[in-house]
């Protein structure tokens, strides 16, 4: 049996795409976002058709990234112990030894992860297709959208030097924030093009192909701000069991729930939203890329380059994070809206007939 056996793939739903509800009748499938752009299609799939050998090894991979953790992070772990024994501070062992299973897991797990991402890139035929636009275009979808991402953020920067009181972090002056700033634009570059090639350009096509367009926003969304919950640990020295690697993996799996935050978490799924959308509007990964960046890059430079206590207003505006507060809940919305009216009016103009009665 191939890969095809294991997860079912292009199911016929046409004959579901015009069904609608009449008196008692049952709405079966309904895509208001219009038919499926086949530019975002993976393995040849047709708009009419989906297909889940993509979404289905995703979820198998992740899932099995923690499984073989488990049982490799452990005797790793208790191996570097034994050999940390004898060696002396200062040595490459004596620094191994001072880490947490659960770091050795997390490691283990990123290992697995990083070959897994490289044979699904291959598997779905992604290597050079995955939506970035070399050309003036693609540079000018870039610098936009990094400003945009960048006002966002420094709105709210804005807001919070007038309302929340911070003061500048000790030490801080022309030449560390130039520091700072520099090592937040170079994270932010390498940050928003890894994210967006990974998140956008092949977890989400594999949702978009396994799925209606809304459904596939809203899951691959809920991915995005879930793996970026950690923070799971395991006391330096206890016990090891035969089941302890499997206990830390269970926990850092579910990490999302033991560390759970409402507010970060619901900038990371809104977020996830805009940048499908924005991705789906474009049709291109580089406006992604430029809002992800300049998101980043506003909010690390003030980070580091602040001071304050998390107070009641940062219920509003949020705190060091910038993000993680209720008025960037509703610039996200605003910026949610305004992307899903572009992509819905554009579908609509689409549909209308010509003057001649034929459809475009």
């Amino acid at each position: 049996m191939g890969w095809q056996g294991i997860f079912p793939y292009s199911e016929d739903m046409s004959a579901l795409g015009d069904r609608r509800c009449h008196g008692g009748g049952i709405v079966v499938w309904e895509d208001r976002m219009g038919r499926r752009d086949e530019r975002f299609l993976l393995f040849g799939t047709r708009p009419d058709r989906y297909d889940w050998r993509g979404a289905g090894w995703f979820a198998v991979l992740y899932a099995g990234a923690f499984a073989v953790a488990a049982v490799v992070a452990p005797p790793v772990y208790a191996g570097v112990l034994w050999l940390a024994e004898g060696a002396g501070e200062g040595t490459l062992l004596h620094y191994l030894a001072g880490k947490r299973l659960d770091v050795y897991v997390d490691r283990v797990r990123l290992l697995f992860a990083l070959g897994a991402t490289l044979w699904l890139i291959g598997y779905c035929r992604l290597w050079g297709r995955f939506g970035f636009a070399w050309d003036r275009h693609g540079a000018a979808d870039f610098a936009v959208w990094l400003g945009v991402g960048a006002a966002m953020l420094a709105g709210m920067a804005g807001m919070q030097w007038m309302f929340l009181g911070p003061e500048w972090a000790e030490g801080a002056g022309p030449e560390r924030l130039a520091r700072i700033a520099a090592g937040a634009l170079a994270t932010a570059l390498v940050v928003g093009f890894l994210e967006e090639a990974i998140f956008r350009g092949m977890v989400f096509r594999m949702f978009y192909t396994a799925l209606p367009p809304a459904s596939a926003v809203v899951l691959s969304a809920l991915v995005f701000a879930a793996v970026h919950f950690k923070g799971v640990s395991f006391d330096a020295g206890a016990e090891l069991h035969w089941w302890t690697g499997f206990a830390v993996a269970w926990e850092s799996f579910l990490a999302v729930v033991y560390t759970f935050d409402f507010f970060p978490f619901l900038n990371l799924f809104l977020a996830g939203v805009a940048l499908n959308l924005l991705f789906l509007r474009t049709g291109g990964l580089m406006a992604c890329v430029g809002l992800h960046a300049g998101w980043v890059v506003v909010r690390q430079t003030w980070a580091g380059s602040v001071a304050f206590e998390d107070g009641p207003g940062a219920v509003w505006l949020g705190g060091r994070g910038v993000v993680d507060g209720v008025v960037p809940v509703v610039i996200l919305l605003l910026l949610i809206g305004w992307l899903f009216h572009g992509i819905y009016s554009r579908k609509v103009e689409g549909a209308r007939p010509r003057s001649g009665g034929s459809s475009r």
